[in-house]
């Protein structure tokens, strides 16, 4: 994989999307799909199904805690 370069202000959201894609593209010869709008890669095989996830960024950040006297 060639390394990419991203103007600036390229949206975040485009280079999660950029990157799924790209981890995606080595397995959609072995059956898997990748769902840009679900964020994931799934084959379904017979009865199984295996999904591989990406929850978004902001998900993985830890949450914002305010003093309570603001």
């Amino acid at each position: 994989m060639e390394k990419k370069d991203f103007p600036k202000g390229t949206k975040p959201r485009e280079i999660f999307v950029y990157t799924c894609e790209r981890i995606a593209e080595p397995l959609i010869p072995l059956g898997y799909k990748y769902r840009k709008s679900k964020n994931d890669i799934y084959k379904k095989d017979g009865i199984f199904c295996v999904l591989l996830f990406f929850p978004p960024p902001s998900a993985l950040a830890p949450p914002l805690l305010l003093p309570s006297s603001m």
